[in-house]
């Protein structure tokens, strides 16, 4: 990034100087410019290629086409791109510009990711400091063709507006229309401050039916949609607002707020999150009993600078779920501790019919409940007891998976050891393939032990698992894990 700024001061002073040099002619700068330009910001998995380019010394520049490459080949392209400035101003420092302009941009997908590692230590919120100042007043692309690796849905639209960026101050003003047919406006007003940590944001999406969000969700008859979201103040102490409707009434409201902790202690930010709504019409219909009238989320937690995540509250309540607890990992993402209990059940009695994807699911009830603290100890346990599970392809009347273990903390950013063991007591066992019910019978117990540690393999052993028509006694490894994995049977 550091190289690309001093390059873009080297291009920006030859566009101003270079008009006092009257041997040179206007063919000649615009390949010398286009030249500094192509060699000086491309780089390794960034090449970039300018056709057509003229008015080099003159207030207006335009550029036939410009195109960047990744690996994978061009990512993105601009036709007829026109630049409107004041060269005298980046004499001060500044480019001010009064119209950038393109008829097309082409982006058919995101660009291959680079190879920079994000810094495990949370890092405070900033805005980069461009060695110049950027205005630009007036932006206009008549026509963006956005393919749907972007999106999730291939779109096209115009986008307009203007941007600043200023001494680590920010403002912008975004407009995007949709232009292929469908209905749908993006309206985008931000900015933010280094020096203050202000921030303001008013963002509205609005479309009609069968739009991007309502496709992406695969929301029934796929309605219009409007969500806001809106905030101000210092990030020491944001709130932010969000409304989702759909077909003109709430579904979802709620609000984001971050603030710095108390001094004295650790350094970081606290966030909370709050979210309720009726959500049902945003469901197919045989999931909406799950969720019911009144789902509602709340969340509170801390981020440290030492790169330590703190979830001090989980609450999720809908028609059927209940689920409570709190979390906290370490530097390394590693658990310090954790504590979930939770239980699924039809609040009016019966079967339930589960959300998910693939085969029809009900159960009659499910609890959970996880734990681990490694201030008082490294042990942990869980217990999963499932009463009344009915599919297509397997019935049981009840399973139950109590399972015991140590987790040791890693140092530095090294993870730990975790290894346990897990009793299985599963009984009123119905499978529909005939073979399957006769091979393993109604009813199988036993444990699975398993250890794992950093760039080790998983090692599951002793497996031991009997019923009436099973009688099982081995260990597996498996290996590969950061890459694929590759089970190999060690036992008998």
């Amino acid at each position: 990034m550091t190289r690309l700024r001093f390059c873009l001061l080297i291009i920006l002073s030859v566009f101003v100087t270079q008009p006092v040099l009257s041997q040179s002619t206007e063919e000649d700068d615009r390949g010398y410019l286009q030249s500094l330009i192509e060699d000086n910001l491309s780089a390794e998995g960034r090449e970039i290629r300018i056709q057509g380019f003229s008015g080099a010394l003159s207030s207006r520049a335009t550029i036939e086409q410009l195109t960047i490459a990744d690996a994978e080949g061009v990512w993105i392209t601009l036709n007829n791109v026109g630049l409107s400035w004041n060269r005298l101003a980046i004499l001060r420092g500044r480019i001010e510009i009064a119209e950038l302009s393109a008829e097309e941009v082409l982006l058919p997908r995101t660009p291959l990711p680079g190879n920079e590692m994000p810094d495990p230590e949370a890092q405070p919120f900033s805005l980069p400091e461009l060695p110049v100042s950027v205005e630009i007043e007036e932006l206009n692309i008549d026509r963006a063709v956005l393919g749907e690796p972007i999106l999730g849905v291939a779109a096209e639209v115009s986008v307009s507006g203007s941007a600043s960026l200023v001494d680590g101050a920010l403002d912008a003003n975004l407009q995007v229309n949709r232009i292929d047919g469908q209905t749908g406006e993006l309206s985008l007003a931000a900015s933010y401050s280094n020096e203050t940590q202000n921030i303001s944001l008013d963002l509205s999406l609005v479309e009609g039916a069968d739009g991007i969000v309502s496709t992406l969700l695969n929301l029934p008859d796929s309605p219009p949609i409007a969500l806001n979201v809106q905030g101000e103040g210092p990030l020491s102490d944001f709130t932010a607002d969000l409304a989702l409707a759909t077909d003109g009434e709430d579904r979802l409201t709620g609000s984001l707020t971050l603030a710095n902790l108390p001094d004295g202690g650790p350094e970081g930010s606290a966030f909370t999150a709050t979210l309720s709504g009726d959500i049902r019409p945003m469901l197919p219909p045989k999931n909406r009993a799950f969720f019911g009238p009144d789902l509602s989320l709340d969340v509170a937690g801390e981020t440290l600078a030492d790169g330590r995540l703190r979830l001090e509250t989980l609450d999720l309540d809908t028609e059927a779920l209940t689920l409570t607890g709190n979390l906290a990992l370490g530097p390394n993402k590693w658990p310090e501790e954790m504590q979930l209990t939770g239980r699924v059940a039809n609040a009016s009695g019966g079967p339930l019919l589960l959300p998910l994807p693939g085969v029809e699911t009900r159960i009659d009830s499910l609890d959970l409940d996880v734990s681990f603290d490694a201030g008082d100890s490294d042990g942990w346990s869980a217990d999963i007891v499932l009463e009344g599970l009915d599919r297509a392809d397997l019935q049981l009347s009840r399973a139950q998976i109590t399972g015991l273990g140590r987790i040791s903390q890693g140092e530095g950013a090294s993870l730990g050891n975790v290894g346990g063991r897990f009793d299985i007591d599963v009984s009123g066992l119905a499978p529909a393939d005939a073979n399957m019910a006769s091979a393993l019978g109604d009813a199988i117990n036993g444990e699975i032990a398993f250890n794992w540690e950093e760039d080790s393999p998983l090692d599951l052993a002793p497996i031991t698992l009997s019923g009436a028509g099973i009688d099982l006694n081995g260990s597996l490894r498996i290996t590969g894990l950061r890459d694929t994995f590759a089970p190999r049977i060690i036992g008998n």
